[in-house]
């Protein structure tokens, strides 16, 4: 029957663009992470790498009180 080879021969076409959408949405889900993962790795290499030390001063007569 000529409408079933039609109807066949559509369902290969769309078939075969959906395969290409959902491929092309990969490849953009892709690219979004790794564009993620680059910002990420250059916000982490701008944040230092130790913490500010704080140092306690005490007041006193001796060197062992002056220092903790």
């Amino acid at each position: 029957d000529v409408g079933q080879a039609v109807l066949e021969s559509y369902s290969r076409v769309l078939e075969g663009l959906a395969y290409n959408v959902v491929s092309l949405i990969d490849d953009v889900l892709r690219a979004d992470e790794v564009a993620k993962e680059s910002t990420a790795t250059k916000l982490f290499k701008t944040i230092p790498s130790e913490s500010p030390r704080i140092f306690e001063v005490r007041l006193g007569n001796s060197p062992q009180d002056s220092l903790a």
